[in-house]
């Protein structure tokens, strides 16, 4: 097999994916962009003595609340990811795949699998990544980067004739 792909995480590219996929979710995007607005244009309308301000009586303190809200959620989620990174060893080895018409493999420094193709559930192109999911969860990253034409092509082909979910 010579469609071989080495890639190798750092803490900064896991704590990015890991923002990526949480706001991948559409409807958590769109409810902390609405907290944002809600905070930031009665904010906006105290600092500059809006005559509106007075008629609505808006208190910086339950806009705070809002903005602290925002930062704290994602300051404990970067946090949690670092952690995560930091703790699982797996997630900082230099891993090699390899993939045939029937099975993908994945090795580490102190691990090795196989899979079927039956057995993925999906494979997801993202803007830098591509995600080869076990479960709905569990999934193997690679950085695009790593990945040569061919391979992404081989990729491609062997997933849609094994009908793996996928958008690559």
């Amino acid at each position: 097999m010579n469609n071989i792909i080495k890639t190798k995480l750092s803490e900064k590219e896991f704590i990015k994916i890991n923002f990526l996929l949480l706001y991948k979710n559409k409807s958590l995007k769109i409810f902390m962009i609405i907290l944002l607005f809600m905070s930031i244009i009665p904010m906006f309308l105290l600092l500059t003595n809006d005559p509106l301000n007075s008629e609505l009586k808006i208190s910086f303190k339950p806009n705070l609340f809002l903005i602290l809200f925002v930062i704290l959620f994602n300051s404990f989620f970067y946090y949690t990811a670092k952690k995560r990174f930091l703790g699982n060893s797996i997630a900082s080895e230099t891993i090699e795949y390899q993939f045939d018409e029937v099975n993908f493999y994945s090795k580490g420094e102190s691990f090795s699998s196989q899979f079927s193709w039956s057995k993925i559930y999906k494979v997801e192109n993202l803007k830098n990544w591509i995600l080869i999911y076990h479960s709905e969860v569990q999934m193997n990253i690679i950085n695009k980067k790593d990945i040569s034409e061919k391979n992404y092509q081989l990729l491609k082909d062997i997933a849609f004739k094994n009908n793996v979910t996928n958008n690559l």
